[in-house]
């Protein structure tokens, strides 16, 4: 999910524009961490994987499969490979 978001972010406000956030807020460090690696990705190649990764999604669920890791879809935030990760059912 933190693909979705950190997409989502880039594609409509740009270039992360926040301060790190504090030691103790973990779900804000993750997001920060992840929206930073797309620093220099322009909106419209993050509406691209934003759009590719909601439609993998959409389709998953029409096809009632669960979704899981998968190396064969994996989504490169410039610094480090991410893979969909979401609990199968």
């Amino acid at each position: 999910m933190l693909f979705i978001h950190s997409h989502y972010t880039q594609a409509a406000g740009g270039d992360i524009n926040t301060e790190l956030p504090g030691v103790l807020d973990l779900k804000g460090k993750a997001q920060w961490d992840v929206w930073n690696e797309l620093r220099g990705t322009s909106k419209e190649d993050a509406v691209k994987a934003y759009l590719r990764i909601v439609e993998l999604l959409k389709k998953r669920a029409a096809w009632g499969l669960g979704v899981a890791a998968s190396p064969a879809f994996p989504l490169n935030c410039q610094s480090s490979l991410v893979f969909l990760m979401l609990p199968v059912e």
